[in-house]
């Protein structure tokens, strides 16, 4: 299910970034290693709108901290998640996408901060 981040100060200054389905599948699945965004990923309306609070800005904040430290360290072009504590599996996931997933979110959560403005994640 692909969400919508939307963040506008006015109808001509606005921010907005998608979290695609398989990226968002992604952070279903491996909700044990990224626990800043399990509660607020939990809480989203994936068919209808979800304002968030500034404690929820904060935590996807550090979510997108941890996202950027994975993608940093990872050494090929795809990203692994943890299937139990003896092994790894292939997600299908180009670590560039996620990264800079991670960046533009983290753009958008900063312009919401700092204009003291909601953000709301519109579902599919």
């Amino acid at each position: 299910m692909a969400i919508d981040f939307n963040a506008a100060k006015s109808t001509h200054e606005f921010k907005s970034v998608m979290l695609p389905e398989k990226i968002h599948r992604y952070f279903i699945d491996c909700q044990d290693v990224f626990s800043s965004y399990a509660t607020v990923l939990d809480s989203l309306d994936e068919y209808g709108d979800t304002l968030l609070s500034e404690i929820d800005i904060k935590r996807l904040m550090e979510f997108c901290d941890e996202i950027k430290s994975i993608t940093g360290v990872t050494a090929d072009y795809s990203i692994y998640k943890h299937k139990s504590y003896n092994s790894w599996k292939p997600f299908d996931i180009q670590r560039d996408k996620l990264h800079r997933f991670a960046s533009e979110f983290s753009d958008l959560l900063q312009y919401a901060l700092d204009n003291n403005i909601s953000v709301c994640a519109v579902g599919d």
